[in-house]
């Protein structure tokens, strides 16, 4: 078995089993791509760094897209609160203008009976 890195990839060739194991990490956690070659094939290296790396890349976009669509569901909620806290303070407003309105109606009242 040989063992060599490439970038963020760590290549495991295993050329007595037909086998290219490529591992990354993503979130600290690792993801392994596998790629056997048939044994009516002949096996190449090249090839199988290939596939197995796409396989890999393939795995952490998977767990990628799931950690994005689970923070997205958490933003909709936070902006739906929002919209609903929005919508009652502006019902609070209203009330309140209501209230002063009437408060300086009947202000005017009173200054104008003391006149």
């Amino acid at each position: 078995m040989t063992k060599y890195k490439e970038g963020r990839y760590t290549y495991y060739i295993i050329p007595e089993s037909n086998i290219v194991k490529c591992v990354s990490t993503y979130a600290k956690k690792p993801y392994v791509g596998i790629s056997k070659c048939r044994p009516e094939d002949t096996f190449n290296e090249s090839i199988g760094k290939y596939i197995a790396r796409v396989r890999c890349d393939n795995k952490i976009n998977q767990k990628r897209m799931e950690s994005l669509n689970r923070d997205l569901a958490i933003a909709s909620k936070m902006i739906d609160y929002w919209i609903d806290e929005q919508g009652m303070l502006q019902s609070l407003i209203c009330k309140a203008e209501k209230e002063r309105n009437g408060i300086i109606a009947e202000l005017k009242n009173i200054s104008e009976e003391l006149v």
